[in-house]
């Protein structure tokens, strides 16, 4: 089976740090480093000689734009191999957020802020009161990189609680790839 020609290449992905693009016509995956101010680019792998694309605008290859490893269909059954793109991935940053502050909470109706960052992470989110006395401490660790805590108005002991508070959020990327990210805010219940 002859490769397609080049002019039905997907168009090239920018990572951070690096572009990746395909070059049908010698079927090689290609990765232009960029992230230490100077451009270098390298095969990064051959693909097959069939078209295993199916659809869409990049069924050969995926890369994600936050930086590290690249999968690419490597046979005709549909197999996936994934290749490092030797480029450091970007360290853990927010993407958007919605932590709103609601008026009353409680068990049935409780506050679920949602940070949305750029990849997977372990999380903790402290809430402090008024004289800065942290009264609850919640955990979590993200498959995905939304990080959905839910907080019922309670302390950590049991008892309810009102006015003021100051929330931290302190998330560590799962990838071990950079400094840790901690946000915060403010909130009045009650």
């Amino acid at each position: 089976m002859r490769p397609p020609s080049p002019a039905t290449a997907p168009p090239p992905r920018c990572a951070d740090g690096f572009l990746l693009r395909e070059n049908r016509t010698t079927r090689e995956l290609l990765l232009s480093d960029f992230h230490t101010g100077t451009a270098a680019t390298r095969t990064l792998v051959k693909l097959p000689a069939t078209d295993q694309n199916t659809g869409g605008s990049n069924g050969r290859w995926a890369v994600d734009r936050f930086g590290g490893p690249i999968a690419y269909l490597n046979g005709t059954y549909g197999e996936v191999s994934i290749v490092p793109s030797g480029v450091p991935t970007s360290p853990l940053a927010q993407m958007e957020a919605q932590a709103h502050s609601p008026s009353v909470i409680g068990r049935s109706f409780p506050w679920t802020p949602v940070w949305q960052l750029n990849k997977p992470s372990t999380w903790a989110l402290t809430l402090a009161n008024s004289s800065g006395k942290i009264v609850r401490t919640l955990t979590g660790s993200s498959t995905g990189a939304a990080v959905r805590p839910a907080w019922d108005g309670t302390t950590d002991s049991g008892g309810a609680t009102g006015g003021a508070y100051t929330w931290k959020l302190t998330a560590h990327p799962r990838d071990g790839q950079g400094p840790d990210l901690t946000l915060s805010g403010t909130m009045t219940l009650g």
